[in-house]
């Protein structure tokens, strides 16, 4: 009975892999599951839990927390909303900012509405006095959809549309336009994360970089 239910617990777990989203279609006409997308012996990291103080610097942990963060935050029910909540307003960035407020209140109590409008004020006062550049944003961005596309998270559904969207808009700065003209060419301009799919991490932010340049 034992060897049935693991058997049958592999079988849904093949079952939810398989379904997985596929390319963002903008960047690829004919997209490919995301498991074609790895390298032979390639392997995401495992999911991370997201109490942690802020993101200092980029790196799979970090993406992970962000993305688990921003994803119990659309359950309502989720027994870690509350600390979901508290984390967001240390860690978030512009894209939390439109998380939350584009969140359907409806689906939340009253009490949960309140605090959400809440957390959106205190968003926009920490993005009105953010010492980020633009270059260090946008990069920051994109490489959060990079690991949400690559790795499956349900995030990719909104995440890298916002991120494309804004890199668009901001592309003329000499200094992204430097970058994102790199990237493209597979010459990254600071330190990727040090993962075990660190070559489609990198092929999937050279399809950004295309995407974005070719607007």
């Amino acid at each position: 009975m034992k060897h049935s239910t693991n058997f049958a617990t592999g079988l849904s777990i093949g079952i939810l892999l398989a379904a997985c989203s596929q390319e963002v279609q903008e960047l690829a006409p004919e997209p490919e599951p995301h498991s074609q997308e790895l390298e032979a012996g390639e392997a995401p990291s495992p999911p991370a839990k997201f109490k942690i103080p802020g993101l200092d610097a980029p790196g799979t942990a970090d993406m992970a927390r962000y993305l688990e963060v921003h994803k119990t935050l659309s359950d309502p029910t989720a027994a870690d909303w509350g600390e979901a909540l508290k984390a967001v307003q240390t860690i978030g960035d512009g894209f939390s900012l439109t998380y939350l407020a584009d969140l359907d209140r409806q689906s939340f109590s009253e009490a949960q509405g309140k605090q959400l409008d809440q957390a959106v004020q205190s968003l926009k006062a920490s993005q009105a006095d953010s010492t980020r550049s633009v270059l260090e944003t946008t990069l920051l961005s994109l490489e959060r959809s990079a690991y949400a596309d690559l790795t499956c998270n349900p995030m990719e559904r909104t995440l890298p549309s916002w991120a494309l969207e804004q890199a668009e808009g901001q592309s003329s700065q000499p200094e992204l336009l430097e970058a994102l003209k790199a990237m493209e060419s597979g010459e990254f301009t600071r330190r990727l994360p040090e993962s075990g799919f660190r070559a489609s991490f990198e092929r999937r932010l050279q399809k950004y970089a295309k995407q974005v340049l070719a607007q």
